[in-house]
């Protein structure tokens, strides 16, 4: 969310405590600083704060109770103690030490808050060409050696642009911490215990409006990305991060959980890795530990959760579009499901960056292949049991896995290359499904919004032909 005017303003403060040196004269020094970017304020702002003090040995300056308010845009502090400040050739400044006690920021749209915030070297740009004065902050040309904010609070008190839309309401984190944020370094980001509140109003035909919220929650999370800058960038300026950023060096997740009234669903860990060459991006994935829960009901079989995993691999080449994922779904003595996805996404110009919306980007992708493997003779015999409202014994199992059976193979009926899978479903005996897809003509992805609305069937865009289903 861009706030230039609170943000550029606290640069200015910043500055105008600077430049104090080690004589009687700073506390003079800095009264004066502080009286001319006063002056510079609009009509109507405010910069109010009870005691100013020079920091002789920091080369900086102490500030108590400070306020900076401009119509509905607020920022508080009980204390800034800024050290050694110092403008650049270039007009830029460069901060070496900042330390807020008790920070807030509020506007129409939200408010947050913080008890301390500390940043070590931070750089700000130069004011642009033609302007003396700084008018807004873009992000992606910030530097900071390190930044850290402790027990962090975000409230959106903003109004949905429909009841409909999910909205997050509220974020905290115990820690956010960021080393080496500049536009030619690695950054690493850190989250410590942080928790969101989403929710939106569920609307259906005939029913009264439901709302619905969640709560998703990490204990820790750290991130390695090379180009934050970048896409920080692209977020601030309400623009599609660019098709070739490359994919994070590295991230790891501890304790995810989304917790609803319908049920929790927790990953024990998540870890990943990444890298660039050749101008083709990789990129690994692994999710252990898999929880499900929902409360009144237990599935009618045990499964390992703790052992279960989800493994991803990714190429993407932005110079052709290719890109190719591979998901493994391994649940121990129970079932391993695998899919392997082959998509063409719009090409990356040759030194060009293009900027795409999401759906721009799914308009202008294609499916080559896919193919779905499944295996596991616990899954595919208690199918008719995960599917049953009522407890099953061994008789009442047969019979509606007979059922299913038949079901299946009405509606395979149009798809002669499906014939294998009713045979599956009857008795795997240890074997393994695969299902492909490899359409003559790849199939445009932007066509499938219309099968999600309804407004067209799947059997207008599939080629039975296509479909095959082979059992080994």
């Amino acid at each position: 969310m861009n706030r230039p005017w609170l943000t550029t303003s606290l640069i200015g403060v910043i500055a105008a405590m600077g430049g104090i040196g080690v004589h009687h004269e700073a506390r003079v020094e800095l009264e004066r600083g502080l009286s001319r970017f006063q002056a510079t304020l609009p009509p109507g702002a405010t910069f109010t704060y009870s005691s100013a003090h020079p920091a002789i040995l920091a080369r900086g300056a102490v500030l108590t109770d400070v306020i900076l308010q401009n119509g509905n845009q607020t920022f508080r502090a009980s204390k800034m103690h800024v050290g050694h400040p110092q403008s650049t050739p270039d007009g830029g400044l460069v901060i070496s030490s900042l330390d807020i006690r008790d920070p807030s920021v509020q506007t129409p749209s939200l408010i947050m808050h913080a008890d301390a915030l500390s940043f070590r070297k931070l750089v700000t740009p130069p004011p642009e060409a033609g302007s003396t004065n700084l008018t807004t902050i873009n992000l992606d040309h910030v530097a900071l050696a390190h930044g850290r904010v402790d027990h962090l609070t975000i409230q959106n008190i903003a109004r949905a642009q429909s009841a409909s839309t999910p909205q997050i309401y509220n974020v905290t984190s115990d820690k956010v911490s960021i080393d080496g944020y500049g536009p030619t370094t690695t950054t690493t980001l850190s989250l410590t215990n942080t928790t969101a509140i989403v929710g939106r109003t569920i609307i259906k035909p005939g029913q009264p409006p439901r709302p619905f919220s969640a709560q998703l929650s990490l204990q820790t999370f750290r991130l390695k990305q090379a180009s934050l800058p970048e896409i920080i960038g692209a977020l601030q300026n309400g623009t599609p991060t660019p098709l070739n950023t490359p994919p994070a060096e590295s991230f790891s997740a501890d304790g995810f959980q989304i917790s609803a009234p319908v049920g929790n669903f927790r990953i024990d860990r998540m870890t990943g890795s990444g890298k660039q060459l050749s101008g083709i991006a990789s990129s690994q994935f692994l999710m252990s530990g898999l929880h499900v829960r929902v409360p009144g009901k237990m599935l009618p079989m045990t499964i390992d959760g703790a052992h279960s995993s989800v493994r991803i691999t990714q190429h993407n080449n932005p110079q052709t579009g290719e890109a190719n994922s591979n998901w493994q779904l391994a649940i121990p003595s129970f079932a391993n499901v695998t899919l392997d996805l082959h998509l063409t996404l719009p090409a990356q110009e040759k030194d060009k960056i293009v900027q795409r919306t999401s759906q721009q980007i799914l308009n202008g992708s294609t499916l080559s292949s896919l193919a779905i493997s499944v295996q596991g003779d616990r899954f595919i015999n208690g199918l008719s049991r995960l599917t049953s409202n009522t407890k099953l014994d061994d008789a009442g199992l047969a019979s509606a896995k007979q059922r299913n059976v038949q079901v299946v193979s009405m509606l395979l009926a149009p798809f002669p290359n499906l014939g294998a899978v009713p045979d599956f479903l009857s008795d795997p005996k240890g074997r393994t499904l695969t299902l492909s897809y490899a359409p003559a003509s790849p199939l445009p992805l932007g066509a499938l919004g219309a099968v999600a609305a309804r407004s067209t069937s799947i059997l207008q865009l599939i080629n039975p032909n296509d479909l095959k289903a082979v059992v080994q």
